[in-house]
């Protein structure tokens, strides 16, 4: 309730916007280490300063014998619980349009200027920063995140800021929940439930947004799950140290893919006022606030899937999955020799389901609810939610986007094995024994 009535009270404004991406903008390319880049950093502490935030101060540091510099601002809540807002001030080497960045600093710029107005009001004690070394490895967030020591624990999630090159902008803004290689280099790396729906929670329902991509986030779910692709620089750096990451950005997760030659071709424009921005600083904002006013949580899990804005949790949808075998065990149920390779399918899909709930539902579900009594011929179409999911983990290895996959080959294994199985259940139909002819006269 206390979320709703900031939100109602907060407005941003678009020429403000602009007028500041513009500033940095002339700046040109700034890359990690470059004087440029340290005359970014001090704009931005000035210009959150300017906004009421007087925490705020420059952390340098080095990195590889390349000088950094962080720009953190404070702003106290109730408690001693963490939550960090950021975006990254660096830019690519090759760059020729900055405009994303001028952007994404300006949005950080006005958000806390917001912020800075309903102190008092805050949950968690926010950390609002633009970190170097985004456009690498991300230097500058882990630098940081050591400095924290001990308080490190004390955080719930981080909140990343990426808006897109001028003129690039989607209808609507996307919450995108990235998938980086977790701690110490091992294993994915993915936000917990409590941290999403929390997110999800906190945007009003009359805002327009969308999850990772708009109308197919249930393919975008277990393709993030599925397959490795390339992570920005601060998100691999906050899963590695174990903490969520929530992207908040004016591209859909599939679109950072197809959206990349348009904007170099129209980046460069320039505008009187950023309503873009605005739309993205809104949905940015709530989902701030719904994490802010949500309670922390010792361990969240990774495993949980967004259906329309709601979230299943990794045991109902191990339930759901579960469910899909029931009709067809009890169909085959008088079939014995039927019934044994669906029940050897069921347990190799249990197999799948407990160690990748959400991609075996996505896989599996119309293949499990598909009758017995069909012919297996009919098997094929149901399996066109795996076939799309094969054809886009293999469209991105082709364009050089996915490097690998998540999923262990034991899994990829009893996926096809228990595909196989199912169509035996279906094609074994024994033919009917001919009637035995009758003693006697004919």
């Amino acid at each position: 309730m206390i979320s709703i009535a900031l939100l109602a009270a907060v407005t941003f404004d678009a020429a403000l916007i602009a007028q500041t991406s513009a500033t940095l903008n002339a700046l040109g390319p700034h890359p990690f280490g470059s004087p440029r880049n340290q005359a970014a950093a001090q704009f931005v502490a000035a210009k959150l300063q300017e906004a009421g935030l007087s925490q705020t101060v420059v952390e340098e540091f080095v990195s590889e014998g390349a000088p950094g510099s962080n720009v953190v601002a404070r702003i106290p809540g109730r408690s001693d619980r963490l939550l960090i807002v950021a975006t990254h001030h660096d830019s690519a080497k090759d760059a020729q349009d900055v405009t994303d960045r001028a952007r994404s600093l300006s949005l950080l710029i006005e958000i806390g200027r917001a912020a800075s107005k309903t102190q008092p009001s805050k949950t968690k004690t926010w950390i609002l920063a633009s970190f170097d070394g985004g456009e690498s490895a991300g230097e500058g967030l882990a630098h940081f995140l050591e400095t924290l020591g001990k308080s490190r624990a004390l955080v719930d999630g981080v909140v990343l800021l990426d808006a897109s090159r001028q003129g690039v902008s989607s209808a609507a803004p996307a919450l995108i929940v990235p998938a980086c290689t977790g701690p110490d280099g091992m294993g994915r790396g993915l936000a917990g439930r409590d941290m999403v729906a929390a997110a999800l929670a906190g945007i009003p329902p009359a805002t327009e947004f969308s999850f990772d991509d708009p109308g197919i986030n249930l393919l975008t779910q277990p393709f993030i799950r599925t397959f490795k692709t390339s992570c920005t620089g601060n998100a691999a750096a906050a899963l590695a140290a174990q903490l969520g990451v929530i992207e908040v950005s004016e591209t859909s997760y599939s679109g950072g893919f197809t959206n990349r030659a348009a904007g170099e071709a129209k980046g460069k424009e320039t505008q009187a006022q950023d309503d873009a921005a605005v739309r993205l600083a809104d949905v940015a904002y709530a989902a701030v606030l719904g994490i802010d006013a949500a309670a922390p949580s010792i361990r969240q899990s990774d495993s949980w899937l967004v259906v329309g804005r709601t979230v299943w949790p990794g045991w109902l949808v191990f339930l759901v999955g579960g469910a899909t075998l029931i009709p067809g065990l009890l169909a085959l149920r008088s079939d014995r020799s039927r019934l044994m390779f669906r029940a050897a399918h069921a347990l190799l899909f249990v197999f799948v389901l407990y160690t990748e709930p959400e991609v075996a539902l996505f896989a599996f579900l119309l293949p499990n609810l598909l009758p017995p009594s069909l012919s297996g011929k009919f098997l094929g179409p149901t399996l066109l939610p795996l076939i799309l999911l094969i054809a886009a983990g293999g469209l991105g290895v082709a364009r050089g986007q996915v490097t690998g996959s998540w999923l262990s080959l034991w899994v990829w294994l009893a996926t096809a094995v228990a595909l196989v199985l199912l169509y035996l259940s279906m094609a074994a139909r024994g033919k009917k024994s001919p009637a035995k002819a009758k003693r006697g006269k004919r």
